[in-house]
């Protein structure tokens, strides 16, 4: 069809300012289909969205010479501005319909206004996913299989009538292992296509069994898949909390380099924080650092020798018991999808080939790798004359929560069964996902990783996010970050974000942001990251790191990561390049691998005292920063008391703890049919 816009009749003057549909919609509101007289006139896009006080700009396309006119649905006339028809915002967020006529043609569209601070989606109409907290549940999930119901009558009737099903977010995450905010009780709920995703999202947290501020939404762009006979692998139930130092695990896990670093082969960097000065006491035996990035370069021979190494894991089972089938040294977790067959269920794609694809779209360069650079200057092994690490004994556990599967060299497309198996023409894919990297915190804990790095691009605060590194702070874990490249207007995840709880609240009660509206809220269940430690490489207005990078006689130390090299995967000939790595991955790599050795040298301590040992070691620099100093750490371990990590890590599993009071809700009798007048965002907070 020859595609041309008319000009609008110039009748067309006033602007709409009614609500938009009113109470005589339809209990839910559905999208907009093409009219039978698509072929002569249309309205793009079908089903669109737009902020409150923004202006929608729709095209009106049609091949009739006759004038077109358009209103809303309640006879509200539109105007024309430049090539396109505008729709202003109604005075409450809701959807606004279209209409548009040209002799007697017509053409329907749809705009939803809303005041959520985090989307509009593209497409309000085309499904999507939303994370949730829910309160206890009495029968829990023990797999990653969709459920249509999760026995909460109110909730279960709103998932009825949405035609949504809901899954656990954290299919992996071992029994015995919570925290005290439930963390194991965040579900995902997959809305299906035609339902609008913002009324579904209000009218779902409005539910009694909803945590309402903990949502955070996943829109279409999210990756769907089609299930096969054998993809995806299913999460199984996960069996037993893992010790470390168990006979039996020991003889599935290979062992970090068998060759103790000598001070001779120390780097600039590892000197002048005194890592050769402690090296003859602690090399970071048996503790393993989980390295949550871009992957790590599985081939290259800094590192190969200290991959957690599960070798009965190779063929795709999960004799760990820890859930996650095939994951031999690590766990792929950068683009979580739904596989869609007979039953939903969660799906990984490659779970153990954690390649670092960072940089494999532009091939002239020779320097890609950040999450293989990271594990080196944390945990390298210096094997044949490569880059040696702080904790050079260490074992590295390689979580990639950031990929892009399109120009990944060592994940090509056809190698991945979620690429394969995608059952739409794809969308560009995310190169993050704050639920990625959530799920990545809890896989790492449930591997039993006494640190992790966090070194991400800076981000605003959010309730899974802040729930996840809890989590690894009550179960052993310390979270070296940081402080994020970009600070945003409200103070970037994560320094800023734990900063502005500790100014705010003293340190009693934390602070976040609800992900809908963008507003500050207090909780009395949600804490502080205590032990979150930030690293910078140097002081910079705005970042408020905890520690810094030493400066021996005023001149900043160069620090060299391995390279990740995609080309070569699966060679005979390890890879061995290094290359200079700038920015604050590199303080975080040297200041987890401190971390690294300050737990080894004191194994019973908890997360905040590892970092109170590393803060209250190191020196304070001429601009009143504190440099990161190993021998000042170690020896600040003896101020400290004794720690139950020793014992906690040891545990057998328990019931899990539930942070909900187990309290009598009075439920609306009408709870299972939403009222037609409701707005697709601002969810009625007396409903609750």
């Amino acid at each position: 069809m020859k595609k041309g816009i008319l000009a609008l009749a110039a009748c067309l003057v006033s602007c709409a300012t009614g609500s938009g549909p009113g109470s005589d919609l339809a209990p839910l509101w559905r999208a907009v289909s093409a009219s039978a007289d698509a072929d002569k006139l249309r309205i793009e896009p079908l089903n669109g969205a737009a902020r409150m006080g923004d202006k929608a700009r729709l095209h009106v396309l049609t091949t009739l010479a006759t004038p077109v006119a358009c209103t809303t649905a309640d006879g509200e006339p539109l105007y024309g501005e430049g090539d396109a028809l505008v729709v202003p915002a109604p005075a409450v967020p809701a959807p606004v319909e279209v209409v548009c006529k040209s002799g007697e043609a017509q053409a329907h569209a749809q705009v939803t206004f809303t005041d959520s601070q985090t989307l509009p989606v593209a497409d309000p109409y085309a499904g999507g996913v939303v994370l949730f907290k829910l309160r206890e549940l009495d029968d829990a999930f023990s797999d990653g299989k969709a459920r249509k119901s999760v026995g909460s009558k109110s909730l279960d009737q709103k998932l009825a009538a949405l035609g949504a099903q809901v899954m656990p977010a954290f299919p992996f995450d071992r029994t015995g292992t919570r925290d005290a905010v439930g963390l194991g009780l965040w579900v995902v709920i997959d809305l299906p296509a035609g339902v609008n995703y913002y009324q579904a999202v209000s009218w779902l947290r409005t539910d009694p069994d909803v945590f309402a501020e903990s949502y955070l939404p996943e829109d279409g762009s999210f990756l769907r898949v089609a299930q096969t006979p054998a993809f995806p692998a299913p999460f199984a139930a996960v069996t037993r909390v893992v010790d470390p130092d168990a006979d039996a695990y020991q003889k599935q896990v290979r062992m970090a380099s068998q060759k103790r670093a000598m001070p001779g082969q120390a780097t600039p960097d590892l000197s002048a924080i005194g890592a050769p000065q402690v090296w003859g006491d602690e090399q970071g035996e048996n503790i393993r650092i989980a390295v949550i990035d871009t992957g790590v370069d599985i081939d290259h021979a800094a590192v190969r020798p200290n991959l957690m190494d599960k070798a009965n894991e190779r063929a795709g089972d999960d004799f760990d018991g820890n859930g996650v089938p095939g994951d031999r040294f690590g766990a792929n977790l950068a683009h979580l999808a739904i596989a869609r067959g007979a039953d939903e269920k969660l799906a990984l794609g490659i779970a153990s080939n954690v390649s670092d694809w960072a940089g494999a779209d532009d091939k002239t360069r020779h320097d890609w790798g950040h999450g293989t650079a990271l594990a080196s200057i944390a945990a390298g092994s210096g094997a044949s004359a490569t880059r040696i690490g702080v904790a050079p004994r260490a074992q590295i556990i390689a979580v990639d929560v950031q990929e892009n599967l399109r120009t990944s060299l060592t994940q090509r497309t056809g190698d991945d069964p979620r690429m394969r198996n995608a059952d739409s023409t794809l969308r560009p894919l995310r190169p993050i996902s704050v639920w990625s990297q959530a799920a990545g915190v809890v896989y790492a804990v449930g591997e039993r990783a006494r640190v992790l790095t966090c070194a991400w691009p800076g981000q605003e605060a959010n309730w899974i996010l802040h729930d996840a590194l809890l989590y690894a702070e009550d179960n052993c874990a310390i979270p070296v970050c940081g402080p994020g490249d970009e600070p945003g207007q409200n103070g970037a995840y994560p320094a800023h974000w734990r900063e502005s709880w500790l100014r705010t609240h003293g340190g009693e009660n934390g602070v976040v942001y609800d992900p809908w509206s963008g507003q500050e809220l207090s909780s009395v269940l949600l804490r502080p990251l205590r032990a979150m430690l930030v690293a910078e490489v140097s002081p910079s207005a705005g970042t408020e790191a905890d520690l810094v990078l030493p400066e021996p006689r005023g001149e900043r130390v160069s620090v060299d990561g391995a390279v990740s090299n995609p080309w070569n995967d699966g060679s005979t000939i390890p890879d061995k390049r290094t290359a200079p790595v700038t920015g604050s991955a590199a303080a975080v790599g040297l200041a987890a691998g401190s971390a690294v050795l300050v737990t080894g040298t004191r194994p019973d301590l908890e997360p905040w005292e590892v970092r109170q040992a590393l803060v209250l070691g190191a020196p304070k620099t001429p601009a009143g920063s504190r440099a990161l100093s190993l021998p000042g750490a170690i020896a600040a371990t003896g101020q400290l008391e004794e720690g139950i990590c020793r014992t906690l890590l040891r545990r057998e599993p328990a019931r899990k703890a539930s942070p909900w009071p187990k309290m009598k809700v009075k439920l609306d009798p009408d709870a299972g049919t939403p009222p037609g007048g409701r707005p697709p965002a601002s969810p009625d907070k007396t409903d609750r």
